[in-house]
């Protein structure tokens, strides 16, 4: 009987309660064995709904709902997910992963950005400005050299002319 692997990050802290998560396989798995009922995702007092689907070595397992915040999840594959030989795990690899801590960006604080400047609010030191996310010498919504205000400004103008 062949053998084969996966690839994960054991005990990852900080992990997006959005994200899916993702086990890569040493080679191409039979995608009728990846499922729910072989892969699954626990926080401890249950199974958490989701979907799981395969291409080539990689398996996504997509949870229906947001993961909660500051939790530790268990990931389970079980020993009936088969590679395209039939071959499948001699027993049940586990690992674990805890979510992003209550009270950061996504987690409890809404994620938006309403500057439209690609930083969400909760990470922007200027998230009314476009131009900035942090506020520099002269603040927000004012352009300054060299903290990324964007543009220039005028100090003063002086004219010189030569006959």
């Amino acid at each position: 009987m062949g053998q084969f692997w996966i690839s994960t990050t054991k005990n990852a802290v900080d992990v997006d309660v959005n994200a899916p998560i993702i086990i890569i396989f040493s080679e191409d798995m039979d995608p009728t064995t990846i499922n729910q009922t072989n892969i699954r995702i626990n926080d401890g007092i249950q199974d958490i709904d989701g979907s799981a689907t395969c291409q080539d070595a990689n398996a996504t397992f997509t949870p229906t709902m947001s993961l909660e915040c500051s939790t530790t999840y268990t990931v389970s594959v079980l020993n009936g997910v088969e590679d395209l030989f039939g071959n499948s795990l001699s027993e049940n690899y586990s690992w674990s992963f805890t979510t992003i801590t209550a009270g950061v960006c996504g987690c409890g604080i809404e994620v938006i950005d309403s500057d439209g400047d690609g930083v969400e609010d909760c990470n922007d030191g200027c998230p009314d400005d476009p131009n900035k996310v942090e506020p520099g010498a002269k603040g927000c919504g004012k352009s300054e050299d060299g903290d990324g205000g964007g543009g220039c400004f005028i100090d003063a103008l002086k004219f010189i002319f030569f006959f």
